[in-house]
């Protein structure tokens, strides 16, 4: 079993400051779940949130299309 990744304070911040994408594995387009609320929180906050979710690929949650799996993100 490997160990944990272990990140100070300060390397956390600078990847939070210069991060601008994020891909939100499990997202739902169902307003009550709580990743629909997280998506919708980091989409306010100025980040570009890509859902991912196989049983709604193709389909938009919050003005994004929603890809079945990681690999399949462009870019």
């Amino acid at each position: 079993m490997s160990s944990p990744l272990t990140y100070t304070n300060n390397e956390l911040l600078a990847i939070l400051r210069d991060t601008q994408t994020i891909a939100m594995v499990g997202a739902s387009p169902k307003w009550n779940r709580p990743s629909y609320f997280a998506m919708k929180y980091l989409q306010e906050k100025g980040y570009r949130v890509i859902p991912v979710n196989p049983g709604h690929a193709g389909k938009e949650i919050l003005g994004e299309t929603v890809y079945a799996s990681l690999t399949e993100i462009p870019g």
